[in-house]
């Protein structure tokens, strides 16, 4: 997790996030030609106003993520995955068959991954695709999301990534696009 400030309306405010998030928004800002400090600003013009401009940011950023997300996902055939599920130590993983492009991860119906274990949230994280990549995104749960033993707000996953929503270890084995 890193911090980077920026000045808003007469104020500095401090903005701490994943590596992998500040690297993405970089790439995004290069790619229009504009500083990201730009980026963050356009963006908070669909802010709530707060009184936590740092929760604010963070909040709009996520919103923007997921319609972004929705608009890839109707430009997107089907996605299977297949995920390796260890929901407690000793015991023996499954492999679970996914589709789609968004699977939300919680302790219950409706979530697409369901993992009885009172440290994971009703709705935990969310694992999204752009056809490409998986995404992993904690959706701000009481007890986090673990990559490596670091807690995560927004995370790139590779094939074999092992990540950890309460007792249970996670981890993305396989993932192809659909004709």
């Amino acid at each position: 997790m890193s911090k980077r400030s920026i000045y808003l309306e007469g104020a500095v405010t401090s903005i701490s996030m994943e590596d992998a998030f500040w690297h993405e928004l970089d790439r995004y800002a290069s790619v229009r030609g504009v500083a990201w400090a730009e980026v963050v600003r356009e963006w908070l013009e669909y802010a709530t106003p707060s009184d936590n401009r740092s929760a604010s940011i963070k909040e709009t950023i996520l919103n923007l993520l997921r319609q972004e997300v929705d608009r890839l996902q109707s430009k997107v055939s089907r996605i299977r995955a297949q995920w390796r599920i260890t929901t407690s130590k000793g015991a023996a993983p499954t492999l679970l068959d996914a589709e789609g492009t968004r699977l939300i991860i919680g302790r219950e119906q409706p979530a697409d991954i369901v993992i009885s274990d009172d440290e994971v949230s009703r709705r935990h994280a969310m694992l999204v695709t752009d056809n490409e990549r998986w995404w992993l995104i904690d959706l701000n749960s009481k007890n986090g999301t673990y990559v490596r033993n670091k807690r995560i707000q927004v995370v790139e996953l590779a094939i074999g990534t092992e990540f950890s929503v309460g007792q249970a270890r996670i981890a993305l084995m396989n993932s192809e696009v659909l004709a």
